[in-house]
């Protein structure tokens, strides 16, 4: 084969091989575009519905709070102490919320950055893609027990009680002392 002919195939060779990885290039660029652009529509709806969720937690606290003071014209001075506890515990109850709710953007971002790499490895060939870590919310205890199974068992504490907050202490110190026996 004469030289003239070699050389032009190979700049044909790798005029051919500039375009097939431009494109692929090219297409990697345009799925990480959407990717992030994803990112972006989550964090605005996340934004929304953060500012959503602490508007309807002010506006419940405002009226129970109301709630509390019409009922504490009524009570006795031993169930307004009770009331007093009541109050702490939901207090503490929007704290614990308003604390996951600060939490659930990270988790959310990490879930996506994760994501993302995978997806940018999965569009490299020969590379394996890393796996997928299963993120889970950190959970805070209260009196040695879970928060979720805290605020289950208050909110049934509540709905079987309502409004007479000494019992409402007492079943909620009942249940919590039977799962601590049960899950020892």
């Amino acid at each position: 084969m004469k030289p003239e002919r070699m050389m032009i195939y190979g700049l044909l060779g790798f005029a051919v091989l500039t375009v097939v990885f431009g494109s692929f290039q090219a297409r990697q660029r345009a799925e990480i575009a959407a990717l992030q652009q994803r990112v972006e529509m989550v964090e605005a709806k996340w934004g929304r519905l953060r500012t959503n969720l602490l508007d309807v937690l002010t506006r419940s606290m405002a009226s129970q709070e109301r709630a509390v003071i019409e009922w504490r014209s009524q009570v006795s001075e031993s169930e307004e102490k009770s009331q007093l506890r009541w109050r702490e515990f939901t207090r503490e109850l929007l704290d614990s919320r308003s604390k996951q709710i600060e939490a659930f953007p990270e988790l959310v971002r990490a879930e996506i950055d994760q994501e993302l790499k995978r997806r940018v490895a999965a569009a490299r060939p020969g590379q394996p893609a890393p796996a997928r870590p299963a993120v889970r919310p950190a959970e805070g205890f209260k009196d040695g027990v879970p928060l979720s199974v805290w605020n289950q068992i208050a909110a049934s504490a509540a709905a079987e009680w309502p409004g007479n907050f000494s019992m409402q202490s007492y079943e909620v110190n009942h249940q919590v002392e039977a799962w601590q026996k049960l899950n020892r």
